[in-house]
């Protein structure tokens, strides 16, 4: 998500030192130059990401206990929580199925 910076309004001479500086005014936004905007892809990536890291947090596995218990390549998985690629839909609904019956899962792959 890209950080958004907001322009300084100005406020007139009150009788204080000029060099006191005014409060940032969050209703005009500036555009972060080093937080360039993310495209589409890039944000559903994100979105996968956080859900597929959400989902092996909540087992309170490593990402090589998560890996071996549900029979996912441990790159492939480290991939998808870091956005370099996203999970296809089928796995979207494997990881859904893991978060509501973990145990139930990896009784069934093993």
């Amino acid at each position: 998500m890209a950080t958004v910076r907001y322009k300084r309004k100005e406020k007139k001479a009150t009788g204080f030192s000029e060099a006191r500086k005014s409060r940032f005014d969050a209703r005009e936004p500036v555009p972060d130059a080093d937080a360039p905007e993310l495209t589409d892809e890039q944000l559903e990536r994100a979105k996968a990401a956080r859900f597929v890291k959400t989902v092996r947090v909540e087992t309170g596995l490593s990402q090589e206990a998560f890996a071996a218990r549900y029979r996912i390549n441990v790159a492939r998985l480290r991939d998808w929580e870091q956005a370099r690629s996203k999970p296809d839909s089928a796995i979207i609904a494997y990881f859904k199925v893991i978060r509501r019956e973990p145990e139930m899962v990896a009784q069934v792959v093993d």
